[in-house]
């Protein structure tokens, strides 16, 4: 029989047992990343780590994040103000309503994967056949993470993301979950052949290329910095003002980043981890961060100010500068993440379809947002590719 085993923190695991399962290449499982992040403290955050044991052999992981969706930092979990004059009137009702927001009492959104990034980081298996056997476990998990809670309610729970759904749909779906309409991941496959950022220039269409050399030109006297961890700090109010400005354009707001991260990050894994700072005139205007490590980049955050986006296309640049760290560190892929799909397909990355699955501990709200989340249709866009074939 399979044996359950909750962590109420990254120290208390057995790193051994942790490792087993998780390997060497995995950043956002990995015992570095689990720890900065525990360690920079974010708003309304706990965290939760599960083993799972054949006899004394351990099969799967899981990570959870538990999110106080009331938390008054985060200031509601649904962003409507842009969704018309309805909606944007019933903002506050709807969090009050689904997730208790500003009244002052705990509420947690739990979270089977992690809120900061999109991923199958939630449950790793010893081998993909023992999937099955691990999903008909989640009830169970989420009774002995529901007992480590004191003192706060549970509104809902997340399992994300999967790119293969085929063996979690279905006991998922049984278990009244219903799968939330989501954005895909967007990835740029590095090619082999190129070897700066003046060869993948050259190896797109002459129309692309072009585009891209303008747009690149447009930040000639804007400097590019990396920035160290006491660096970080010594900008960090700048830099989380560019990074709400991304955020609060977003109708869903969970959980929110603070500049200790970045520290704690840069502290912890420095090989892996980089922020790096456009300057114009010694003024903070964006800023990127990502991180690489065996074959994988990930672009992470970004912040932006939008009074200037127009007339240097920062947000382009960011993408451009991320192809160029993913081509310097050999690096085998690039994900960009969701959103922005289009623009993002210009640079040469495409979509591939992400799962996750979302329940709420109300039964009767359950029943009622199960039919409205299905009429949700996922934003149109035209695939580009620039490349010559």
């Amino acid at each position: 029989m399979l044996r359950i085993e909750v962590f109420n923190s990254v120290r208390e695991m057995p790193a051994n047992d942790w490792q087993t399962i998780i390997g060497e290449n995995v950043i956002f499982t990995s015992f570095s990343y689990l720890s900065a992040l525990e360690q920079s403290k974010p708003a309304g955050m706990q965290f939760r780590y599960v083993i799972v044991y054949d006899s004394k052999m351990p099969v799967a992981t899981l990570c959870f994040q538990l999110l106080d969706v009331a938390n008054k930092d985060l200031d509601g979990v649904l962003n409507l103000k842009d969704k018309g004059w309805l909606l944007q009137n019933l903002n506050k009702s709807i969090n009050r309503l689904l997730f208790k927001c500003q009244t002052g009492k705990v509420n947690f959104l739990i979270c089977c994967g992690s809120f900061f990034v999109s991923g199958e980081y939630g449950i790793n298996v010893i081998n993909r056949d023992a999937l099955p056997a691990v999903i008909q476990l989640l009830p169970e998990v989420r009774q002995k993470i529901t007992d480590t809670i004191s003192n706060a309610s549970v509104c809902g729970w997340m399992v994300k993301d999967f790119y293969n759904n085929t063996k979690v749909d279905q006991p998922l779906l049984e278990d009244d979950f219903f799968e939330l309409p989501m954005d895909p991941e967007m990835i740029l496959y590095i090619r082999e052949q190129w070897h700066s950022f003046e060869e993948y220039l050259a190896s797109l269409t002459t129309k692309y290329r072009v585009k891209a050399n303008s747009v690149i030109r447009k930040i000639e006297d804007v400097d590019v910095v990396a920035l160290n961890a006491a660096e970080v700090l010594k900008y960090g109010d700048e830099l989380i003002r560019l990074y709400l400005n991304i955020q609060q354009k977003a109708t869903v707001q969970m959980a929110r980043v603070n500049i200790l991260s970045f520290k704690k990050l840069l502290t912890i894994m420095p090989e892996k981890f980089y922020v790096k700072v456009f300057f114009k005139e010694s003024k903070v205007i964006a800023f990127y961060c990502g991180f690489h490590h065996a074959g994988h980049h990930e672009a992470h955050f970004i912040g932006i100010d939008y009074s200037l986006n127009k007339t240097l296309s920062l947000y382009q640049n960011i993408l451009y500068r991320f192809i160029e760290e993913a081509i310097s560190q050999r690096s085998s892929n690039l994900y960009y993440g969701r959103t922005a799909m289009e623009i993002k397909s210009t640079t040469g990355a495409k979509a591939y379809p992400l799962h996750a699955y979302f329940n709420l501990s109300n039964t009767v709200l359950n029943k009622m947002v199960k039919p409205v989340v299905r009429r949700f249709t996922p934003e149109e866009w035209i695939a580009r590719n620039p490349f010559r074939e």
